[in-house]
């Protein structure tokens, strides 16, 4: 056995290589320093196979572009479709005929296309380095590929103070592209450097509007609502890296709290539920009780 236990939802990082520089993401700040590489190819599948009997949740991503694993074909191709939930987020720029074949004839039942603005000039203030005119092109690819429909596709468009006035106009521009879904939703402020934090929420983040997910408090970048005394995620989820890490979450970007074994998973649960919670809990959303995300036209706060 690779798990401590078989999660209901379990988030692989397929590669932690990026091609953007993301301003509040671990890997575009340089901040989850770990080696760049990606998940060996045999141990992923040795993964797949202790989760097949299972209707376990499936996410292919974490801190990184998945698409950018050297080994991405045979690794998508050795997915089986046994799962009801297997997706795969991309920022959608290596996206390609190949890439879209695999993905189809795979497990994968759901591909995010990241895509946070419909002008390049809005897209690129926070993917930077993209291009959104290759990000469209190459999703027209993967939907002509995907002509019947059995794999859905999603928009996933984080809210920013610059493309607010966009998510209105989600509906329209998207509508010619046959995705399946729109979603929305609020940035997450993933590192623990609280005078960083101030510096980009203030340049990223719109405090005027209702689905914000934090505010400023004595200087400081705090989440809104009252603070959960438990994890409603830590008891049936985890995150596994591609240097083999087994991990609690997604914040813990810096792979502190590694489980090991039945045992240290419960002390490490115990830790996070207790009143010595780790630091990574902090900006949490999901500790704060916050909804993840919201269809594009129910946004609250946005006027349509």
């Amino acid at each position: 056995m690779i798990l401590p236990f078989i999660p209901k939802n379990i988030q692989i990082e397929i590669s932690n290589r990026c091609n953007l520089k993301c301003p509040l993401c671990p890997c575009g700040q340089k901040k989850a320093l770990r080696e760049i590489e990606d998940i060996e190819f045999d141990y992923f599948k040795d993964i797949m196979k202790e989760l097949e009997k299972y209707d376990t949740k499936i996410q292919l991503w974490n801190y990184g572009e998945p698409l950018l694993h050297k080994q991405i074909i045979p690794l998508l191709k050795s997915i089986p479709k046994k799962f009801s939930e297997c997706s795969i987020s991309t920022n959608g720029h290596f996206m390609s005929k190949e890439y879209a074949e695999a993905i189809t004839s795979s497990g994968i039942t759901e591909v995010i296309f990241a895509i946070d603005g419909i002008t390049q000039e809005t897209y690129s203030k926070y993917r930077i380095g993209g291009s959104l005119a290759i990000v469209l092109e190459n999703l027209k690819i993967f939907n002509e590929l995907n002509y019947n429909r059995d794999i859905k596709v999603t928009i996933q468009f984080i809210a920013f103070k610059h493309n607010l006035h966009e998510i209105p106009l989600l509906g329209n521009f998207f509508k010619s592209f046959s995705v399946n879904e729109i979603k929305v939703k609020s940035a997450m402020l993933m590192t623990t450097d609280e005078n960083n934090d101030l510096e980009i929420a203030k340049k990223y983040l719109s405090f005027n509007y209702d689905g914000e997910r934090y505010k400023i408090d004595n200087l400081k970048i705090v989440p809104k609502g009252n603070f959960l005394n438990y994890c409603p995620l830590v008891e049936n989820s985890l995150v596994i890296t591609t240097d083999k890490k087994i991990l609690p979450c997604c914040w813990d970007y810096e792979g502190l709290y590694q489980i090991k074994n039945e045992k240290n998973w419960i002390s490490i649960k115990n830790l996070i539920n207790s009143e010595n919670y780790p630091k990574m809990c902090n900006k949490c959303p999901i500790r704060y009780g916050h909804i993840f995300s919201w269809d594009w036209d129910k946004v609250p706060g946005i006027i349509y």
